[in-house]
Parts: structure tokens; C-alpha cells; sequence
């Protein structure tokens, strides 16, 4: 068993964890967000979903701001980031509410 230092930096804050090395991939979410407070919704990716999240209730995205709180509603799980990207952009270019809702709606019916 081998120990190693991985240099993470996920929340802007920098520091050293300790990992034993037993094939642990990073992963990279898509998820979709909503605001409590006018019910529109955010799609975006992140290795990080805990922090990014957090990051987007405390105000740290310009664009979003106005909406706090956010919750999240959906998420994905990749191995690479394009394909987190891919995925977002996907998502993102849907005109219509409506299949945002259902692909959440889809998600819930799955785990039921």
C-alpha cells in the first residue's frame, strides 16, 4: 500500500490530503440547479458538486446571484471532464423547461 500527496483545489483553498492509492477516479458531475426563489434553473459542471454548490448559495457566481437559494435537483457522473461538458452544453442548448423537468422527473421515477 503506497501513500501519496494530492494537490487539491477544488474550493480555491488549497491543501494537502492524504489518500491511500486503491484506484480512486476523480469524477466530474453535471447537475442542475433551482432557485427557491424564482423557480429558474442552472445547469453546470464541476469535479467538485459539494463545493460548487455551496459556492453558488454564498453568491460566488455573478450570474446567479439575485437567485440564492439554490437546490439541487439532478446530477450526473463522468469519468472525464469533456464529457461533463459535453453533457452540459447538451442540456444547456434545450429550449424548452419542459425537458429539464423531465429529465429530473426521470431521475426520480428510476430510484422509486
Amino acid at each position: 500500500m503506497f501513500l501519496f500527496f494530492i494537490f487539491c483545489n477544488c474550493f480555491e483553498v488549497v491543501y494537502y490530503k492524504i489518500v491511500m492509492v486503491l484506484s480512486f477516479p476523480i469524477m466530474y458531475y453535471v447537475y442542475i440547479l433551482e432557485s427557491e426563489k424564482t423557480r429558474r434553473y442552472y445547469v453546470g459542471s464541476t469535479s467538485c458538486l459539494e463545493d460548487r454548490i455551496r459556492r453558488h448559495n454564498r453568491g460566488e457566481t455573478k450570474s446567479i446571484k439575485r437567485d440564492i437559494p439554490w437546490v439541487l435537483k439532478y446530477f450526473e457522473s463522468y469519468l472525464s471532464s469533456s464529457e461533463a461538458r459535453a453533457r452540459e452544453k447538451q442540456i444547456k442548448s434545450w429550449k424548452k423547461r419542459a425537458m429539464i423537468e423531465k429529465l429530473i422527473g426521470s431521475a426520480h421515477s428510476s430510484r422509486g
